[in-house]
């Protein structure tokens, strides 16, 4: 069985945000996917033995010192051989690029970005478009389409064929 820490943004050690987890932790979690893997996940560096590191998004780190904390934490991955898989859903490198009065994404969360995609083992991006985009910082881009979960919608009851299903 795989070790895998799952790097995600949040409020608090295990308290994800949404992207992360309906890319991170529900696919990592999923039956088909534990059989083979056991994660663990939370907002700060991983501490242990890992197989795999996957880092989803972006950290919530504070802003004075985050750089500095990647750059040792992707240092103590490679010394130790563990590889940085890092997933990206929107393009956050050209959003609101040229536009100083939205503060988000902002210049440090771009180097922030762009560091993690050039020191990532794979990337892994949502659109054929992100790939075209981020091809430039890394070399090992795997296109994944957003997909939701099934456990999401619940348990799947028997139903008679003449029984009316309203969706929505």
């Amino acid at each position: 069985m795989r070790e895998v820490y799952g790097l995600h943004g949040g409020a608090g050690p295990q308290q994800h945000n949404s992207c992360a987890h309906i890319r991170l932790v529900q696919p990592l979690t999923h039956p088909l996917v534990a059989r083979h893997i056991r994660l663990t996940h939370g907002t700060e560096r991983p501490a242990g033995d890992f197989d795999l590191v996957f880092l989803d998004r972006f950290v919530t780190w504070p802003r004075a010192a985050r750089m500095e904390r990647l750059e040792a934490m992707v240092d103590a991955l490679s010394v130790r051989a563990i590889p940085l898989v890092y997933s990206i859903d929107d393009n956050l490198l050209d959003l609101h690029e040229g536009e100083p009065w939205s503060p988000f994404p902002g210049e440090d969360l771009r180097r922030m970005i762009r560091f993690l995609t050039r020191s990532a083992s794979r990337l892994i991006v949502s659109t054929q478009a992100l790939k075209s985009r981020m091809s430039a910082l890394c070399p090992d881009i795997v296109v994944i389409p957003n997909a939701l979960d099934e456990r999401l919608l619940g348990p799947v009851s028997e139903r008679s064929p003449r029984e009316r299903i309203t969706i929505g």
